[in-house]
């Protein structure tokens, strides 16, 4: 009879201890040393902290942190967004409503945008650069080194370049350079004979126009 309740107590210490360490588990963080394999869904109420993460999908209506911490510009914790600390790379395609960037935004392939490409620095291509619409500018077109080839094939078009009326100055259109003594020239073809013929100012002061082509 006493060893049937040393044995009933023994029972109810271990019963306890279970169910106390059942309740620290519950309560507090659990780690696990081996993998997890799950063949249908993972819910995670609380925060999820991973070393590596592989997976065929993954939603969040929270946010996804990847990286160690970082300075957040527009990350919004609520909103379901993505944070990435250091590279990011895509090998399909990225879709965005809108990409905005501090520093360089880098395209090997191409970049297109149906919306608009603006930027407050400066542009730089390496490359040709063309316009399939008009181009304006508010400021200056400067061309060093190069020419400026206004080209069509379309009999509707006259092809040229106009100076349109200002308010508070007149309509130039300069050639040559005062500060470098370089000489202006208009080169002209002659449809007739379909030769060349060019345009200058002589030593003399006079407007001359006569047979060639401007150096």
């Amino acid at each position: 009879m006493k060893g049937l309740k040393k044995f009933s107590q023994s029972f109810l210490i271990g019963l306890g201890a279970m169910v106390l360490v059942t309740t620290v588990v519950y309560a507090t963080a659990t780690t696990i040393g081996t993998n997890i394999l799950t063949t249908g869904t993972l819910g995670v109420t609380g925060l999820s902290t991973f070393t590596s993460v592989t997976s065929t999908s993954a939603t969040s209506t929270s946010y996804i942190y990847i990286g160690p911490d970082g300075t957040e510009n527009l990350f919004n914790f609520t909103g379901g967004d993505l944070y990435v600390a250091d590279d990011a790379e895509v090998k399909g395609t990225l879709l965005a409503d809108s990409a905005s960037t501090t520093d360089t935004l880098y395209a090997g392939g191409y970049a297109s945008s149906t919306g608009g490409l603006f930027t407050l620095g400066n542009a730089h291509i390496g490359g040709t650069f063309t316009v399939d619409g008009n181009a304006t500018t508010s400021g200056d077109l400067v061309v060093e080194g190069g020419t400026i080839d206004n080209n069509t094939t379309t009999s509707t078009s006259t092809p040229g370049i106009f100076s349109r009326a200002h308010l508070t100055s007149t309509s130039t259109i300069g050639i040559g350079s005062q500060g470098n003594s370089i000489g202006g020239c208009l080169e002209m073809v002659r449809q007739s004979s379909n030769s060349y013929f060019k345009c200058y100012i002589n030593d003399a002061g006079n407007f001359t126009c006569e047979a060639g082509r401007c150096n």
